[in-house]
């Protein structure tokens, strides 16, 4: 069973144009915390953020920050009662073309979000992945409670 999200702080990594951060304050989160490197999102987030205020007839406590998940740790966000990484991991440092490997930039993030959560959903598009995440939530002393596999691998990690 997926754990309720109503009433709690929830952060949205690569949040793209912020639909499941939208989702999120539809069904009851206190606040959703948006991250997303890519300028192009914002304009649609805002768009999609005022259509569904105005069909739903109030605000949503949405914050869309545009910076690199790569980031987060300068930001000093809070604590998060729960943290989605919906197919985002695995595309650290592409945009900053960083020079280090996938697992080089992940386990610094995996640290972080130990530090700020005691809750993480991902989602993977293949099996080696999905082993490999459990091994690097592990790490940092998450474990595997939910798993659901369709045509993506979606799992959810709780200390």
């Amino acid at each position: 069973m997926w754990e309720p999200i109503e009433g709690k702080r929830i952060l949205d990594l690569g949040s793209n144009a912020g639909i499941h951060a939208i989702r999120a304050a539809q069904a009851g989160a206190k606040e959703v915390v948006c991250i997303e490197a890519q300028d192009q999102y914002k304009d649609q987030f805002d768009f999609i953020y005022d259509y569904f205020c105005q069909k739903d007839g109030k605000r949503y406590n949405i914050r869309f920050i545009q910076g690199y998940v790569e980031d987060i740790p300068k930001l000093d966000l809070g604590y998060f009662d729960s943290v989605l990484a919906i197919s985002i991991l695995y595309h650290l440092g592409k945009l900053k073309k960083v020079k280090r490997s996938l697992m080089e930039l992940q386990h610094p993030i995996a640290l972080h979000l130990a530090a700020i959560t005691d809750h993480v959903i991902v989602r993977v598009r293949k099996p080696t992945l999905a082993e490999a995440y459990e091994g690097f939530f592990g790490g940092a002393g998450f474990q595997l409670t939910n798993r659901h596999e369709r045509s993506r691998i979606f799992m959810e990690f709780k200390r």
